[in-house]
């Protein structure tokens, strides 16, 4: 039987849950099926239940990660509650782990993905808590989506229905959830390694039963042998590092977990992604490899070397293969000084480090005030870093003076800031990315001057700020918006979709980045409608970067294994083949003011790469 409630004809139910029901239902306004939540009745008779609910509903509307259930429209009909979300065709890993547990190499791909889906939630200030089997679920070829942000809560806040239950599912939930404690994406990543270990051994890790059993060894027993003969140690270990009953102890995010598990089935050590909470002053162990022994020698070396750092007590030292020089420190963004010195915020430690690019030294550490780092971005010049912070209800725009290695001014924000901000080549604008929009800030005042209700994955300023170009992921073109009208100014044809985009050091050319290999890099002309060249590269761009002369553009290329690729900017010839390590979502470029090296941010890992491009890649 079919009811109607406004424009939905709503159908058979899908499943239901602590907070409501998702029902099959026919949207007549756009000709399409969805799958339509109808929230319990008593939450809709709290007011202050509806205002969260349309504040979240938006943030989860807003998520783009194309492994997140799309979120079409919310609201309220005749007093009902509802979300309109993405019809997804398959089935939910709940019902495929019935049969048993997975192979190991499934079940890593699988997390990775919803890892994916966790980071971007995060990233915007979400917190999911319910990550568990029945809201994962599976389309064709094994794409995997994360359901169900219903009961998604701002990061930093203490989740208790009104009845003084904790919200959630008590079999994969993290302790200080239970303990009714404020929470963030730490949570998210014990549920996300009890979903692990259920896709490896069948079974959640304290069990789904007896409820004051969970609780009990949720709070203190240490996690369960996974006892599987197929299951790496490596992995094991993974998996018991998610499950640190502290959230210090785990993983710092999702991505750097799948990372974790990834490299674990390729029998590739990691070490710790963390640093300490007050490093000292550091130095870093430096070692590189040439390319004549065999890769298993360099394989075996490469395992030497590491324990022997592990145990001597120095700064985690990652892998080094080739050119590649890797240094666990923690890095969301890397850019250059005016001297020369390389710049690195830190999510782990909340501070920016200085480090000497000749000594390989991090020379001395700026506080930032306590703020998780969401991303940073120098001014042309390397005389400003200017990082995106968020902290509970104080976010803010943090800007460092990196001659005087010194805070200068902070601007506080009104919402978190969800991606790293852009500045214009000049310094004169700063552009800080929220949940709908673009606050536009004058750099040398150090205030708001406006507000842009446009965004985009990727934004790029033209030379004089009065112009922002903005990218979508989820269309094939860009915008050139005027930033004091908020109007477009220009609509540019793109080839698919970009999501990266990176100005000149003169602005007059932008290179944006998509995942399409044939449109892999496009370069355009904020003056013109159509791009200037289009590149083809071996595989998706996931970070991107312009030498200080112009002459390089540097890509950072989601291959198997992934490489760094160099475009000369006038030729367009690409070379490829520079060392980079495993990640699973971007990654962040900086290029030495000389052009001979190349700093890669990979937050996943934790690590900082450093390439040498002044010769050809091996």
């Amino acid at each position: 039987m079919t009811a109607e409630l406004g424009p939905y004809r709503v159908g058979p139910s899908l499943g239901s849950g602590g907070m409501g029901e998702v029902f099959r239902a026919w949207d007549t306004r756009r000709s399409r099926w969805v799958a339509l939540k109808l929230l319990h009745p008593r939450f809709s008779a709290d007011a202050g239940y509806r205002e969260r609910f349309r504040r979240e509903a938006e943030a989860a509307a807003d998520l783009r990660e194309p492994h997140i259930v799309p979120v079409h429209d919310f609201g309220e009909i005749d007093g009902q509650l509802y979300l309109d979300m993405r019809l997804i065709d398959g089935t939910d890993l709940g019902t495929v782990l019935r049969a048993g547990a997975l192979e190991p190499r499934r079940a890593v791909g699988l997390i990775t993905q919803i890892a994916a889906a966790l980071d971007a939630a995060h990233a915007a200030g979400l917190v999911h808590r319910d990550v568990k089997p029945s809201n994962v679920l599976l389309g064709p070829g094994d794409f995997a989506y994360l359901a169900d942000f219903g009961i998604a809560r701002p990061a930093g806040s203490v989740t208790v229905s009104e009845d003084g239950a904790v919200i959630g599912t008590l079999a994969y939930m993290a302790p200080e959830r239970l303990r009714a404690e404020p929470s963030d994406g730490r949570s998210d990543v014990y549920s996300l390694a009890c979903l692990l270990h259920e896709c490896l051994s069948g079974r959640p890790p304290f069990g789904d039963d007896d409820a004051a059993g969970l609780i009990g060894a949720h709070l203190h027993r240490a996690p369960p042998d996974l006892g599987e003969d197929d299951v790496p140690v490596a992995l094991a270990d993974v998996v018991v590092r998610g499950l640190a009953k502290d959230p210090e102890d785990r993983y710092a995010t999702a991505g750097a977990l799948a990372a974790a598990a990834a490299a674990a089935l390729r029998h590739r050590p990691t070490a710790r992604l963390a640093p300490d909470p007050e490093p000292p002053e550091r130095i870093v162990a430096v070692h590189r490899w040439r390319w004549s022994p065999s890769r298993w020698v360099r394989r075996t070396l490469v395992v030497g070397l590491v324990a022997l750092v592990l145990v001597a007590g120095v700064v985690a030292v990652r892998r080094y293969v080739g050119d590649g020089i890797s240094i666990g420190i923690s890095p969301v963004a890397v850019a250059f000084t005016a001297g020369g010195d390389a710049v690195i915020a830190n999510a782990g430690a909340r501070t920016v480090s200085v480090f000497d690019t000749r000594g390989r030294t991090v020379i001395r550490e700026i506080p930032l005030g306590g703020g998780r780092v969401v991303g940073a971005m120098t001014d042309a010049a390397g005389e400003r870093l200017f990082v995106a912070t968020t902290r509970g209800s104080q976010d803010a725009l943090v800007v460092v003076d990196l001659a005087r290695s010194a805070l200068a001014a902070t601007v506080l924000l009104p919402e978190p800031p969800v991606a790293a901000p852009a500045v214009d080549p000049r310094g004169t604008r700063v552009f800080v990315p929220v949940a709908r929009g673009l606050l536009v800030i004058d750099a040398a005042a150090a205030q708001i001057v406006g507000r842009l209700d446009r965004g985009g994955v990727g934004l790029a300023a033209t030379a004089d700020g009065t112009r922002l170009l903005t990218v979508d992921d989820r269309r094939p073109g860009a915008e050139v918006v005027d930033v004091r009208t908020g109007g477009v100014a220009t609509s540019i044809r793109l080839g698919a979709p970009a999501r990266l985009a990176v100005a000149g050091p003169d602005g007059d050319a932008v290179y944006l980045g998509g995942s399409d290999p044939e449109h892999a890099l496009t370069v355009v002309d904020p003056d013109r409608t159509t791009p200037t060249a289009t590149v083809a590269l071996p595989g998706p761009v996931s970070g991107l970067a312009v030498s200080r002369d112009g002459a390089r553009v540097f890509v950072a290329l989601a291959t198997d294994p992934p490489v760094l690729a160099a475009v000369d900017a006038r030729t367009h010839a690409v070379r490829t083949g520079w060392f980079m390590e495993e990640f699973t979502g971007d990654v962040a470029l900086a290029v030495s003011p000389d052009g001979g090296e190349v700093y890669i941010a990979n937050t996943d890992l934790g690590t900082l790469t450093i390439d040498d491009v002044s010769r050809d890649p091996a």
